[in-house]
């Protein structure tokens, strides 16, 4: 059963992701990708529920959750004050858990690149009361690291090819290298093919 916090924006699931692959390699590769779209667009994907207030502290706020902090975290400053609009109702906890998961399935591309494998694999990193198919087809599913994030570095964010990055998602990344694979997250599929 998901809970949900009342922040202004609306409510806030406190059922977060569990990145368990957030060190500070991963963190680092999230800052640089931030850094690129800053370069390329001069500012990140803000979506369009942010208020004037809130275009003016996004970036801010996203680098600081990037540098120590989660999506929760983002999701309570956007919350924090008039920084997001009422519409939707729940618009601070999409823009901030969808643009944090975002920038680490891209930086979970980098590690996989840099642990010297191309391939990263499909898994579901939060819960959801209702799982989309095409989120149940990609769990556990090798993907190609240089497709993924090409996709996910588009404008709007989203690998057209998988949806990945789709809002509302809990699907995410995880390095395909042997070492980062054979390190459990904790999810049922990784504790039954350990008592096996």
């Amino acid at each position: 059963m998901i809970e949900f916090l009342t922040m202004r924006g609306g409510p806030v699931s406190n059922d977060a992701f569990n990145f368990f692959e957030l060190d500070r390699s991963t963190r680092a590769h999230m800052m640089d990708e931030l850094e690129l779209d800053i370069a390329r667009y001069a500012h990140p994907y803000e979506g369009v529920s942010l208020t004037p207030a809130g275009v003016i502290a996004y970036v801010g706020l996203l680098r600081a959750a990037i540098e120590h902090g989660s999506e929760m975290d983002l999701i309570a400053s956007l919350s924090d004050g008039s920084r997001v609009t009422d519409t939707p109702v729940d618009a601070a906890r999409r823009l901030g858990s969808t643009e944090f998961n975002r920038y680490y399935m891209r930086a979970i591309c980098l590690r996989a690149q840099a642990h010297g494998t191309n391939t990263v694999v499909g898994h579901r990193l939060r819960d959801s009361n209702v799982s989309r198919k095409t989120s149940d087809r990609l769990e556990g599913m090798p993907l190609s690291a240089p497709k993924v994030i090409e996709n996910l570095r588009a404008r709007l964010g989203q690998d057209s090819e998988t949806g990945l990055g789709r809002p509302n998602s809990g699907m995410s990344i995880r390095c395909g290298c042997g070492p980062c694979i054979a390190v459990s997250c904790g999810c049922e599929l990784c504790e039954a093919s350990s008592s096996e």
